[in-house]
């Protein structure tokens, strides 16, 4: 039976915009996301205890419509910005929509709400209108576009090149990947995402790819690129050259410690950690008690998120190898005891 919690309310918070709303006073922008944020926080909480908060819910949605409907507004692009992305990172990308709807009709230049538009609409299936808000954007000169602008410009264009039957219009889109990737990589040559997005044209080419990844990681021009090397560890794994693809794993690793918000999935880095060093000691056909520990212990970080047919590979790899060297899972990896049914 799962646990009854009791949710909290912010009274204080809650009557005083009830007070503005009573007397019409306008609430800002960076208020409603202020209460927007303690409605999910407290919706993300009753999801974990499978409850349901439909009164939360709808006070979510009649912020938004209240925001959305008055006419008097207090709040800059970037406040607009923000609450968008409260809400688009909360699962509520229509809501996001809304209020970038809202913020596009007093700031219609705004290249980052332009672009969050794009984003956020393409999850919730509105098309129509980001296809208004794509050309609007195209308009502006790009060296006013942040990553923002470039990136999920790019992100709707796949889309929509993903839905289209072969035609003039598809073509014609697949041009215009090729343009913004190139205008991303000339316009902002110390992004890390032009190089990334640039890179996946070739995708079908994985040596021109490898290269292209290598060249954002040797430059110079760039500090961090996590991503980057998370693609060349992928790309050098399936050409079996698990030692260059052991370094590009440690890089990636090591250049995520800078990102402060989302980014690689580390997890998987690991996983692929492992099987890089039992393809190594395949390969050598000799091996220690430290190889074979080490790979354990790769695999231990690893099962802490990674699910599907990636477990039932470590599980697999794991049993071989306990078969074939003696060597079991120590004490010391629980996960990883756990995960292969000690």
């Amino acid at each position: 039976m799962p646990k009854t919690i009791d949710i909290p309310r912010d009274f204080e918070r809650e009557e005083r915009g009830q007070e503005q709303e009573r007397a019409g006073a306008p609430v800002s922008v960076k208020q409603a996301r202020s209460i927007a944020m303690g409605y999910i926080s407290e919706l993300r909480l009753a999801d974990q205890y499978h409850e349901d908060q439909p009164q939360m819910r709808e006070a979510l949605f009649d912020l938004v419509e209240r925001v959305f409907r008055q006419e008097k507004q207090i709040g800059g692009p970037d406040d607009f910005h923000n609450f968008a992305v409260l809400l688009g990172s909360g699962g509520y990308d229509s809501l996001a929509c809304d209020i970038l709807e809202k913020g596009l009709s007093l700031f219609p230049a705004d290249t980052d709400l332009l672009a969050d538009y794009l984003i956020y609409g393409i999850d919730c299936e509105r098309m129509e209108d980001c296809k208004g808000y794509f050309d609007a954007l195209q308009k502006l000169p790009k060296e006013e576009w942040s990553w923002r602008g470039f990136s999920f410009s790019l992100a709707y264009l796949r889309r929509l090149q993903s839905i289209l039957a072969p035609s003039q219009e598809r073509e014609d889109c697949k041009k215009k990947i090729a343009e913004l990737s190139r205008a991303y990589k000339k316009c902002l040559p110390q992004e890390e995402r032009a190089y990334r997005e640039y890179a996946r044209m070739y995708d079908k080419n994985p040596d021109k790819e490898l290269a292209l990844l290598e060249e954002a990681i040797e430059g110079g021009q760039i500090g961090a690129c996590p991503a980057c090397a998370f693609r060349c560890a992928d790309l050098l794994f399936v050409q079996k050259r698990y030692q260059k693809a052991l370094e590009a794993i440690n890089r990636s690793l090591e250049d995520a410690i800078s990102q402060k918000q989302g980014g690689i999935n580390e997890y998987y880095l690991y996983f692929l950690s492992g099987l890089c060093k039992l393809g190594i000691l395949l390969r050598d056909d000799e091996y220690s008690e430290e190889d074979i520990l080490g790979i354990y212990s790769d695999f231990n970080i690893a099962v802490i998120s990674i699910g599907g047919e990636y477990l039932d590979t470590i599980r697999t790899r794991v049993r071989i190898l306990e078969q074939k060297t003696g060597i079991h899972v120590p004490d010391q990896f629980e996960r990883l005891q756990e995960a292969i049914g000690y």
